[in-house]
């Protein structure tokens, strides 16, 4: 999965969020949350790098950054509509129409970005490589 490209202009890295975040670590008063603005930029760094590594690097829980990553993608207003992804099919072997009513259903999934998978008639088997390739993971 290509990532795109940090902004040039002020880019957070993933350093400078670990430098601020060890020193709120040793300053902070025991019981105080994470503050608001580090979680922020781990978010926007998320946007370029796997949330994972960064949840990896800053000792943080990844299921927390990616709360904290879907919260803010539900709520940040949509400037645009989202673009349309063609998935290539071609290696999912398609089964002929007169099995696919019997055995199978449609699957449909929509990202947080707003983007739709629709998919039927493929086989059990293939539909978990399908799906982790659409939600990249």
């Amino acid at each position: 999965m290509a990532l795109n490209p940090l902004p040039s202009q002020n880019p957070i890295t993933l350093e400078s969020i670990k430098s601020h975040l060890d020193h709120w670590r040793q300053t902070r008063t025991k019981g105080n949350r994470v503050p608001k603005h580090l979680w922020d930029d781990a978010v926007t760094l998320a946007k370029h790098l796997d949330y994972k590594q960064i949840a990896t690097e800053l000792r943080i829980s990844p299921h927390r950054l990616r709360q904290k990553i879907e919260s803010q993608t539900l709520h940040a207003p949509s400037l645009s509509t989202p673009d349309f992804v063609e998935f290539p099919l071609s290696s999912f072997p398609i089964l002929p129409h007169s099995q696919q009513s019997q055995t199978h259903g449609t699957l449909e999934f929509t990202r947080p970005d707003g983007t739709t998978l629709k998919a039927s008639g493929l086989a059990h088997g293939h539909l978990h490589s399908l799906v982790k390739d659409f939600l990249g993971r």
